[in-house]
């Protein structure tokens, strides 16, 4: 099991090479994603996050 800080460095390390399926494994399913910038998340849970912070951060 791996510790906060190296489950985050895995999260933008695959984020980085284009594994999208790698970083949808890291998220719990029971998430919530809380953020400021101009993405936004709707709601809990893995969709939520997908929709909102993934799908616009590959569209860039």
């Amino acid at each position: 099991m791996k510790n906060p800080a190296e489950t985050i460095r895995s999260f933008y390390e695959k984020l980085g090479a284009g594994d999208i399926a790698g970083v949808i494994d890291l998220i719990a399913p029971t998430i919530e994603w809380i953020t400021m910038w101009h993405y936004k998340v709707t709601g809990p849970g893995v969709v939520g996050v997908v929709d909102g912070i993934i799908k616009p951060l590959v569209a860039e």
